[in-house]
């Protein structure tokens, strides 16, 4: 089947932006980040899909969105934003701790995206910091003067 298409690449990836899927990108990120080394993540928001209509609540969590903006001693203000969220859990800084990362974890694996802010040593699923799984990630680096995230 003929489609307008057929003589022109086509992507959805959006300009601009890097994309991790393979393991290969995922070190490549965190190389050009130090490995987030004292990094720290400044905002962190999360879109679901689902609001308010002049229908009533719409429940839809079609989106599951989540973008980070972390800054860094060691590279330019950096925005990555996760689709597809399957999973997402946000341990703030508490007592005798602090909001400074020491090193990240980044891993491909099954089609998904696996992101936490220390060394889970293997075990995503005991890991007691922010963590995040999804099936896409795309990041950018911003301009030094940013403050906030794209919207």
């Amino acid at each position: 089947m003929q489609t307008q298409f057929a003589d022109k690449a086509v992507s959805s990836m959006l300009p601009g932006w890097n994309y991790v899927t393979t393991q290969a990108e995922a070190d490549s990120l965190l190389e050009q980040t130090e490995d987030f080394h004292d990094s720290v993540l400044v905002e962190l928001r999360y879109i679901s899909g689902s609001g308010k209509t002049d229908r009533g609540i719409r429940i839809s969590d079609h989106i599951r969105q989540v973008t980070m903006l972390f800054h860094s001693d060691w590279c330019p203000p950096l925005e990555l934003v996760f689709e597809a969220v399957k999973a997402l859990d946000l341990r703030p800084a508490g007592n005798n701790a602090c909001s400074a990362l020491m090193e990240a974890t980044l891993r491909v694996r099954d089609a998904a995206v696996f992101f936490c802010d220390g060394d889970d040593e293997g075990n995503e699923a005991a890991y007691p910091g922010t963590k995040i799984l999804a099936y896409s990630l795309r990041w950018r680096f911003l301009p030094e003067e940013s403050s906030t995230t794209s919207k």
